[in-house]
């Protein structure tokens, strides 16, 4: 088995984080047919991001995600809602800015997927961390 795992971080350029999410998004996927695939980190967007912003391309890609065609969201398979990982003094809203999705080949191998939201966690940075974990032999 070939694992491809990677760590993400959407930029926001100009006010927006799309059409770059998306840009990154389509180049994972182009490897996605010949390899198993871990795909993380700070999105700069959520699903409730389109209810703060309708338009702005949240709705859309998380849209594309939910499909589970191409990615399965690690937290949704555990969670009905997202959970809050950023934390930054102000925001208003309680958004999920980090993921964790994993190919669709890999799914039956997760086991849990949690956010870990303590005060050593708080401490360090104003997003806090997405852990998947899963079963695999290779």
């Amino acid at each position: 088995m070939t694992l491809f795992v990677a760590s993400i971080h959407a930029p926001i350029i100009k006010g927006r984080v799309f059409p770059h999410l998306v840009n990154i998004f389509s180049e994972l996927e182009m490897r996605l047919d010949s390899q198993s695939m871990i795909v993380g980190g700070d999105l700069n967007s959520a699903r409730l991001a389109e209810k703060v912003w309708p338009g702005n391309g949240h709705g859309p890609f998380f849209e594309r995600i939910d499909k589970g065609d191409r990615w399965i969201d690690c937290c949704r398979q555990f969670n009905a809602e997202e959970i809050q990982t950023f934390f930054r003094k102000g925001s208003l809203n309680p958004f999920q800015d980090d993921h964790v999705f994993v190919s669709p080949d890999l799914a039956p191998h997760l086991r849990s997927c949690a956010v870990i939201n303590n005060d050593v966690t708080r401490k360090l940075s104003d997003h806090v961390p997405v852990v998947a974990e899963l079963d695999i032999t290779l």
